[in-house]
């Protein structure tokens, strides 16, 4: 996903005429894009270099006689970072397919390959080179100043559908708070995105990453009645304000929105559960709900006309391999 992150670095100014320039800050990032963007660096890909945040002295070599200078600076970047095990990567082109079953892949920000595991068997069968295929990043190298990022992945197939009950050990706190909203704030502009989108294939592509094959019922499952859905407000965050203890959850049988269940004092038995505090549980469940969101709307802009057409033995054993 795309994020703003800051980073340090060093700049060389180069001769005397950027010393004592007037526009040494756009000097600055000219130098720094020329450097950084479109290459990795720091854990990430940068996408472009937007902003001086800080910057030190500058300082003069000493050991040279041209007037060569350097100075420190902290920059605020655009740059992509993949939330490997979650996030689906588009326009990966199948370079080759070797015959061990490993594909070769290389698309506009990375390269690298995946490996067909006995559960893909099925869906490997179908593609071939040249051929454009979304892929679930597991593993991402940023090796410094490649012009691409290095990846391990799977071809998308529908996840085996598993709810992670957290339970609560700590409130949250105002700082806590804060975050969260910020949090949620992106979501709120990822789904503003989405309204522009062509609506029939924006269905098509929310049924495809649902896991199951027709759609389930959390609060009437044995578990699901221990919960009681969490009501939305327009203040989103405060019904969360009052919980410190239990469980809460936010079930994948759900389709096409967020909800999350709370158990206020039911114990739970036999699943799956984190002990945990409030806020990393709502962070997590607020990120992948993100991800998901820009997963789906990668799906709809990348997959159109004769490019979706082509794809489509893929959907179909998509489908098929739901529960």
């Amino acid at each position: 996903m795309i994020i703003t992150k800051r980073i340090l670095i060093t700049i060389d100014l180069g001769t005397s005429e950027a010393i004592y320039s007037a526009n040494r800050d756009a000097i600055i990032l000219k130098i720094a894009n020329t450097k950084l963007a479109k290459k990795c660096y720091n854990g990430s890909y940068i996408v472009s270099v937007d902003r001086i945040i800080k910057k030190g002295d500058v300082v003069i070599a000493d050991n040279k006689l041209d007037g060569t200078s350097y100075i420190d600076v902290q920059l605020e970047v655009k740059a992509v970072v993949f939330a490997c095990g979650k996030e689906i990567l588009f326009g990966q082109q199948i370079e080759k397919i070797e015959k061990n079953g490993v594909i070769i892949l290389r698309g506009p920000l990375a390269a690298g390959m995946i490996a067909v595991t006995a559960r893909e068997r099925e869906i490997a069968k179908l593609l071939a080179e040249k051929q454009e295929i979304p892929v679930v990043v597991q593993k991402a190298m940023y090796v410094p100043n490649y012009a691409h990022v290095t990846i391990y992945g799977f071809p998308y197939i529908p996840e085996l559908p598993k709810n992670v009950y957290y339970k609560i050990n700590e409130d949250l706190s105002a700082a806590d708070t804060d975050n969260l909203i910020e949090l949620h704030n992106r979501i709120e502009e990822e789904e503003l995105l989405h309204k522009s989108l062509d609506k029939e294939k924006y269905a098509f592509f929310q049924d495809i990453m649902y896991p199951f094959k027709t759609q389930q019922k959390f609060e009437l499952s044995p578990l699901g009645s221990k919960f009681a859905p969490i009501p939305s407000e327009n203040n989103w965050i405060k019904p969360f304000l009052n919980i410190s203890s239990g469980y809460i959850v936010a079930p994948v049988e759900i389709k096409n929105e967020l909800k999350i269940f709370h158990n206020k004092e039911k114990k739970i038995d036999d699943v799956f559960t984190v002990d945990i505090s409030l806020y990393s549980a709502l962070f997590e469940i607020l990120n992948s709900r993100l991800i998901h969101l820009h997963n789906l709307r990668g799906f709809v802009e990348n997959y159109k006309d004769s490019k979706f057409t082509q794809m489509t033995p893929y959907w179909k054993e998509i489908q098929r391999m739901k529960i």
